[in-house]
């Protein structure tokens, strides 16, 4: 905060002139923005694992019963 030197107030002016300062450093800050976009990334990622899973776990019951079956049926002859 701006101090005027003689009384060591703040007045109504400076103080917004302040905070105008401070919203324009924040708004130009790239920080945070890799963070972000990180975040948004592995979201994604999950959310396309999710659906994936989501579209083949119907498939799979189907799949194993075939494996089971044809397991079932094989005979394995242990000699050479």
């Amino acid at each position: 905060m701006v101090r005027r030197p003689e009384t060591g107030a703040h007045t109504r002016a400076d103080m917004w002139r302040h905070a105008g300062r401070r919203a324009a450093a924040f708004r130009g800050a790239e920080d945070g923005a890799v963070t972000v976009d990180w975040v948004v990334l592995t979201a994604a990622l999950l959310g396309l694992g999710v659906a994936v899973a989501g579209v083949l776990y119907p498939e799979l019951g189907t799949v194993r019963n075939k494996v089971a079956a044809h397991m079932s049926t094989t005979s394995i002859d242990p000699t050479f």
